[in-house]
């Protein structure tokens, strides 16, 4: 993997949390991440030039924290995107020239806490739906022969793409994007050619370390990007974590997934993602909604979500959770909000009456990638 990331003329990746300082946790649900300072000087040695800051952690810690990592990475000489101390800088894009060919690169997040939802006196980083956003994407596009948009966005450990994410990126595509790169779902997603332009929905993890992925095995991919002056080319590079360590995955069960996860794009993907909205409902949304549910609902929600219950008030030690606020979360948070709307209309407005027995059987080849690694620690 360091071969490759050296050999490439520009390698980006996303740096998912701020430096470690003494900012204060930011009111939000779900958990505060840091890295340590040394991660920007490791990033640096190991052959990358840019990353993108726009995700759902950079400003776990305030202004403070956002600052300070911007600062360090200042100093390194690395250029980021997607996040400042500002709105005008958090939506900047960056534009490089190499080789003669001049290529544009934003990133963006879906709306999670520290986004820049609006124009607001504080760091942030940039939200994809912001109305702002398609001038940006126009106006780049007319500055550079090609236009690549990184975003953080989508549901956490599913396989497929929301159809609202699908629709929006091809939105941008229309807009002048060349390629989207997708990140945040922590499992790879499936790729598209959508008229001349390219999407990576999900790459998956590259090396997660916090929490339950300390001892996972990260499956996921990277992209090679080809620019030639008038054609892009891309070659995928199949990887996972081992021993602490990412290195190139070869292995066939996980290579034809990846083909599978095409293939469930192009041809299953109206039945399958309905049915991921019924399976998400069930069994991830509906344990935080207590109103409307009778009896029966309530014992058929807590023995599906049992087992998830069960881990998440023994992470959380007993930490009281704001109700107010995990509301907020899920009503701001656009995959959510997206998902539980989508949802309930499909069970109560169009009387949809089907399982979600085959998005089951696509999830039970996934959970296969989410297992812990079974080397010795």
């Amino acid at each position: 993997m360091l071969e490759l990331i050296h050999d490439c003329d520009l390698s980006v990746c996303n740096f998912e949390a701020p430096i470690k300082s003494n900012g204060k946790a930011i009111p939000k649900a779900g958990p505060h991440l840091f890295q340590y300072e040394g991660a920007i000087a490791l990033i640096k040695k190991s052959g990358f030039n840019v990353c993108t800051l726009a995700n759902n952690h950079i400003y776990d810690y305030g202004d403070k924290g956002l600052r300070k990592t911007l600062d360090v990475f200042g100093e390194s000489g690395l250029k980021t995107i997607g996040a400042g101390m500002d709105f005008e800088s958090a939506y900047e894009p960056l534009i490089l020239t190499i080789k003669e060919i001049k290529i544009g690169l934003i990133s963006f997040c879906e709306g999670e806490f520290g986004s820049y939802l609006k124009k607001e006196n504080r760091g942030g980083y940039a939200y994809i739906n912001n109305v702002i956003v398609n001038g940006i994407v126009q106006r780049t596009k007319l500055q550079v022969d090609f236009l690549i948009i990184i975003v953080h966005a989508g549901v956490e450990e599913v396989p497929l793409p929301l159809p609202e994410w699908r629709e929006r990126y091809r939105n941008l595509c229309d807009l002048g994007a060349d390629v989207i790169i997708g990140h945040h779902p922590h499992v790879p997603q499936g790729i598209e050619e959508y008229n001349k332009s390219f999407i990576f929905y999900s790459l998956g993890n590259f090396f997660m370390d916090w929490g339950k992925y300390r001892t996972k095995s990260d499956y996921g991919y990277s992209v090679i990007l080809e620019l030639n002056s008038n054609s892009i080319n891309y070659k995928i590079i199949p990887h996972k974590k081992k021993d602490g360590n990412i290195s190139i995955c070869a292995d066939q069960k996980y290579l034809s997934y990846l083909k599978k996860l095409n293939s469930w794009l192009e041809h299953d993907y109206n039945i399958l993602s309905t049915q991921q909205y019924i399976y998400l409902y069930y069994t991830r949304y509906r344990k935080y909604y207590k109103i409307g549910l009778n009896s029966i609902d309530e014992i058929t929600n807590i023995l599906l979500n049992m087992k998830s219950t069960i881990q998440h008030v023994l992470l959380r030690k007993n930490k009281s959770i704001d109700k107010n606020l995990l509301l907020l979360h899920n009503i701001r948070i656009d995959s959510h909000r997206f998902s539980m709307q989508e949802a309930l209309s499909l069970l109560h407005e169009k009387n949809f009456h089907g399982n979600y027995s085959k998005f089951n059987s696509i999830m039970a080849e996934t959970a296969e990638f989410l297992e812990d690694d079974k080397t010795d620690e």
